[in-house]
């Protein structure tokens, strides 16, 4: 310190790095927690580890084995179905454009399912466990150079037949997964060095789920889609678009794949059902605009791709599962303080809901004025009830448009729930003075 009356002062400080177990935070709230001196450290947890080694990671829910080549057997023990396969990669040829993947015929797919992995356990604790998975994909650096002649000839895409170069280069796919305590869901973040161009990586996981009908994230809707395209379909490509999720079930059980900015998704009935996550799309041209290059889109640099496997039973969207998507996207808040006077307590709630198949969207001050604004989505076509209980900071609660204007105020029951009806898919927006 340089204090003010006196010369420089040193002082010492001890940094301390905590992992703990944030169980059932307040909804739209807070808890504090305090580290504080002990006498000794307890024996509690001893011998609970998720991992019993470094193949193998269990919790109340799930029990994972990972294979010789990284991919993911996995039993949902409240089903009792066994996934198996999961997460290998796929490298493919890229001769599109920024708009559309494409893949001439006869350029095989590379894929890491059947190689060597080198499997590591990096982390294990009572609450959580990581292991790092390491595989190789030796691909093409490029496309042959017929593609830049056909590309330079406008040659139209769906029509190239350019090949891979003969000349390769490796890309090292380093995954972290991570099981942790009383989670459904098994996390994955996958990194690598990209030193390829025109290729397209996927990651890929057979579900074995028996269905012709799939759900997906879409705009403020839980879109419910066929799992193979008509015969109308004329894009080369079959991919779909979602934003937070996607995932299928059956009578037997479900899986979603939820992720961060990875919107580009193909269900492969071929395979299982499986469900192919794209991670990286290195193309060099804009497309649609005559000979339009973008060598940044190649995307030669480190990739960071982050995505969680969820297991559910019943319906995906009936029993709710689709929210741990949601909170997937959203980290929680961490805050450090120091041991201070103040009014708050230790743990608070601004807002507590509940309703089947609803989803919360967004908590806003209002555009003008001082009321916060608070909206939810009914992801399903059917009719269901928000109930709602506000914290005593605000005076009353009330129905509003999408405008923020207020149509008609709101009145809670004498358990102090405000039970509102919602249409099917319904946007509803609800302010609290």
């Amino acid at each position: 310190d340089l204090p003010d009356d006196k010369f420089r002062q040193p002082y010492m400080a001890r940094q301390v790095k905590v992992s703990l177990f944030a169980e059932k935070l307040p909804a739209l709230g807070y808890r504090t927690y305090a580290l504080v001196p002990a006498e000794a450290a307890g024996a509690a947890g001893k011998g609970s580890n998720i991992a019993s080694d470094d193949r193998h990671l269990e919790n109340e829910f799930l029990k994972v084995a990972i294979n010789d080549d990284g991919t993911l057997n996995v039993l949902d023990k409240q089903t009792g179905k066994t996934y198996e396969g999961l997460g290998y990669f796929e490298d493919t040829l890229d001769a599109g454009n920024e708009y559309i993947y494409f893949c001439p015929k006869g350029n095989p797919a590379i894929v890491t399912k059947g190689t060597k992995a080198e499997i590591k356990l990096v982390e294990n604790t009572d609450f959580a466990a990581s292991v790092e998975v390491t595989n190789v994909l030796t691909v093409p650096v490029s496309a042959d150079d017929q593609l830049k002649e056909e590309q330079e000839g406008l040659v139209e895409f769906m029509k190239r037949t350019c090949g891979r170069s003969s000349e390769t280069t490796q890309i090292v796919l380093h995954t972290t997964i991570t099981l942790e305590k009383d989670s459904r869901s098994v996390k994955f973040v996958t990194e690598f060095d990209n030193t390829a161009k025109d290729h397209r990586i996927r990651v890929v996981a057979p579900t074995g789920i028996s269905c012709t009908h799939h759900y997906a994230d879409s705009v403020f809707e839980v879109v419910n889609r066929p799992n193979e395209h008509s015969k109308l379909w004329e894009n080369p490509c079959k991919c779909e678009h979602q934003q937070s999720f996607v995932g299928l079930n059956d009578e037997k059980g479900g899986m979603l794949i939820a992720n961060i900015g990875l919107y580009e998704y193909e269900i492969l009935p071929e395979e299982k059902n499986a469900l192919a996550i794209t991670i990286l799309r290195s193309v060099g041209e804009l497309g649609d605009w005559g000979v339009f290059p973008t060598e940044l889109s190649q995307q030669l640099r480190h990739i960071t791709a982050e995505y969680e496997m969820t297991f559910f039973a019943g319906d995906l969207v009936e029993s709710n599962s689709f929210r741990s998507a949601y909170q997937f996207q959203v980290p929680y808040t961490v805050a450090q303080t120091k041991v201070h006077a103040g009014t708050l307590p230790a743990e608070k709630s601004w807002l507590t809901w509940e309703g089947e198949r609803m989803m919360f969207s967004n908590l806003k001050e209002k555009a003008e004025g001082t009321d916060r604004m608070a909206r939810f989505v009914n992801c399903s076509g059917e009719p269901t009830v928000l109930r709602i209980k506000k914290d005593a900071s605000f005076e009353t609660l009330y129905f509003s448009n999408i405008l923020e204007e207020e149509v008609r105020p709101e009145t809670a029951n004498a358990d102090g729930w405000y039970e509102i009806p919602v249409r099917g898919f319904e946007i509803v927006t609800v302010g609290m003075r």
